[in-house]
């Protein structure tokens, strides 16, 4: 074929819109309905406990107001109804499903003090017919989390059971919780349907008193004792059990198969927690690939879970993510849960959520209003808004550009980005995924016990029958004492790898005796021998215990690609009044393994939905490379239109937490398409009117 000279070629480059060098295509076909959006995946949490026992002592005289009588912020308890400018707020989110009472706040929520006419309540303002109410007004569907820690285990099914009559049966006599709740000004049956069995229950009761932590059989016991004793009031409701919170990279840790196994079979969904990646430390580069590459691996642990639900359960569970957020809580060197790179990364499993195949069936954001994490904080007594965080503008994103309808929209050319590794993440590089692959099991760990012997309050020794002993006097600060080491297999040279350190301890008093542990967090840890202030490369094992009681624990630690070795740590941290007894372990084992290796992830991923009248089109283009623009040829398929409106959100600065409104456009179409330039780490809105 003859070449076309250089200046007629320029030509038919100006006029011709259908020749095209642009990076990708993005193709949107307005007539290909894919699926319903999933308005439950829009979700968020909401504060309506009592904080004593879990952040603060339980004979601490101070309840947690804001959450029992303002609800977080949403509830104006003077007026019995929600803040009008917050409701507002929040109804242009379009927030789909609301959870209650609030994470580990559930640990000590005991229903009965939060139920009963407002005149006989001196606190507890905000209460569960409130919480109905807010949703009601809301247009939000309710799911609750049952407590289980707030009585003792066997008393816990009657207890739900009461629960769920109050909320669910008809006033009759054989319901007497019902009859209360007519009694009480409401007379018909809230029907609600959803509630998830306990929080984050492997990690105990924080600070209650007895301090408990339930083994993966107790928690089976509870759960499928609370379920039938459920059913036989409300038969049509829908059970949750819960699973090891983190970023994934544990799915099939033991608490989960074991849970799973035991009442999976009669549990209608599977309770998630994702919070991930651990970016804490990290440089700023690092941490944003880190956040950028989470959401296609956390792809591949839903399908995980789901596999794992058919292979223990023997059916497929849905999925309900009750709480997700970026992976990191410290505030220095700057607060990273209210930054623009976890509004990016958050935005994005939102499309991750969205997907029809996933078995996601809702997702609730950790979380919007006030308290630690809040994308907003308000006035407590008033509700005027005083600050917005820089997370906040990705929601009014997914709230103003989201239609009903799923339609198809795909990207052709766009380019891969390659992640090595880092913040507990895998890498992502190559063309398709390879699992891990077993590389050591040691059942023996040489251990180095008597490199710490000028320590006076930390002394380590070997005990009889495989077990050594940590003995500790008066000790009031943190400590963290290496006593092994692992080093790189010859397999795993050139990769990173990973180690699941397994073991069993107790907690001994001076005397030797049973001694409920003291007010302190215990366990081992895992981490880069160059140590965490070169590295930020380390993991904690923590311990939960019964007076005496060996207490079966395990954890995953992640390599960075040029880790070496791997220190094995006891950590003693959170102190709260002086320790002093024995800290007691044994079948100390680790298995060793390469890390799986994830794909490199294409740049553009796209979500694009359609109007139930089908006159407006809308499309959200994420740009997950960390450092290049990527141009892209836009086409619209089915959908008349000759000009669009869009909104662009960019941050040069990732760790920027100062809210921002976006660069908005307008772009002109063409024969159904037009060009446009995605910046780096960024998100792009777009909506069409059909003409």
């Amino acid at each position: 074929m003859k070449q076309l000279p250089i200046k007629i070629l320029s030509t038919l480059l100006a006029v011709s819109p259908l020749i095209s060098f642009a990076d990708a295509v993005i193709s949107i076909d307005a007539g290909d309905i894919i699926a319903p959006v999933k308005p439950w995946c829009f979700g968020n949490n909401l504060s309506g406990a009592d904080s004593r026992g879990i952040y603060v002592k339980m004979d601490s005289p101070k309840t947690n107001l804001r959450s029992i009588n303002y609800a977080g912020g949403y509830w104006n308890p003077l007026q019995n109804a929600p803040f009008e400018n917050i409701a507002a707020l929040v109804k242009n989110l379009k927030i789909g499903m609301m959870r209650y009472p609030g994470g580990c706040l559930a640990h000590n929520f005991n229903w009965k003090h939060a139920v009963g006419p407002l005149s006989e309540r001196r606190e507890w303002k905000f209460g569960v017919d409130q919480y109905i109410a807010l949703c009601r007004a809301m247009n939000w569907e309710p799911i609750i989390t049952l407590t289980d820690y707030a009585l003792p285990p066997d008393q816990l099914p009657r207890h739900l059971a009461e629960f769920v009559e109050y909320l669910n049966a008809p006033a009759l006599p054989q319901y007497p919780w019902a009859m209360k709740r007519a009694a009480w000004g409401h007379p018909e049956p809230y029907g609600v349907r959803y509630f998830e069995l306990g929080n984050e229950s492997c990690h105990g009761n924080h600070l209650m008193v007895p301090k408990y932590s339930y083994t993966p059989e107790e928690y089976v016991e509870y759960a499928v004792k609370s379920m039938e004793a459920i059913r036989n009031i409300d038969s049509s409701v829908k059970l949750g059990i819960v699973t090891r919170p983190g970023n994934g990279i544990d799915w099939n840790c033991e608490w989960n198969r074991k849970v799973i196994k035991g009442a999976g079979p009669t549990a209608d969904f599977l309770v998630l927690h994702f919070y991930g990646p651990t970016i804490g430390g990290a440089d700023q580069q690092t941490a944003l690939k880190s956040v950028l590459a989470y959401p296609d691996q956390l792809a591949m642990r839903l399908k995980q879970y789901s596999n794992l639900c058919r292979e223990l359960a023997g059916k497929p569970l849905p999925l309900h993510i009750t709480e997700f957020n970026i992976g990191s809580t410290s505030d220095r060197p700057f607060p990273y849960r209210f930054s623009f790179l976890a509004g990016l990364m958050c935005a994005d499993l939102m499309r991750l959520w969205q997907a029809p195949d996933n078995h996601v069936a809702s997702a609730q954001y950790w979380h919007l209003l006030n308290g630690f994490w809040g994308a907003v904080h308000t006035e407590t007594a008033t509700g005027r808004v005083i600050r917005k965080r820089a997370t906040l503008p990705f929601f009014e994103v997914w709230g103003r550009y989201r239609g009903d309808r799923i339609v198809a929209s795909t990207v052709r050319n766009s380019p891969s980005v390659s992640f090595l590794a880092g913040c507990e993440l895998m890498p992502s590089t190559g063309t398709e995924y390879i699992p891990a692959e077993l590389v050591a099991e040691l059942e023996k760990i040489p251990l180095r016990l008597n490199e710490h012997t000028s320590d006076r309050n930390i002394r380590m020794s070997p005990g009889k029958n495989d077990t050594f002993q940590i003995q500790i006097a008066k000790m009031k600060q943190s400590c963290y004492r290496t006593f092994a080491r692992i080093r790189r297999p010859k397999a795993a040279t050139g990769k990173p790898w990973k180690i699941v350190l397994s073991f069993d301890a107790r907690f001994l008093s001076d005397a030797g005796h049973a001694a409920e542990a003291p007010q302190a967090t215990f366990g081992l840890g895992l981490g880069d021998a160059r140590g965490w202030t070169k590295t930020k490369s380390a993991v904690a094992i923590p311990c939960t215990f019964r007076a005496g009681e060996w207490s079966h624990c395990s954890g995953i630690y992640l390599s960075l690609p040029d880790t070496d070795e791997v220190d094995i740590l006891f950590r003693l941290e959170k102190i709260r009044s002086a320790v002093s007894g024995t800290f007691e372990v044994r079948n100390l084992k680790a298995v060793v393994m390469t890390a799986e290796q994830f794909p490199a992830y294409p740049a553009l991923a796209t979500f694009s939905s359609l109007s139930n009248d089908g006159n407006t089109l809308y499309l959200l283009v994420f740009n997950r490379d960390p450092e290049h623009a990527v141009r892209a040829d836009v086409v619209l398929n089915r959908f008349p239109a000759r000009s669009g409106k869009s909104l662009e959100l960019y941050r040069k600065d990732v760790n920027s937490c100062d809210y921002f409104q976006g660069r908005r456009g307008e772009q002109k179409l063409s024969g159904g398409r037009f060009f446009h330039t995605f910046p780096a780490h960024s998100l792009t809105a777009f909506e069409w009117r059909k003409e």
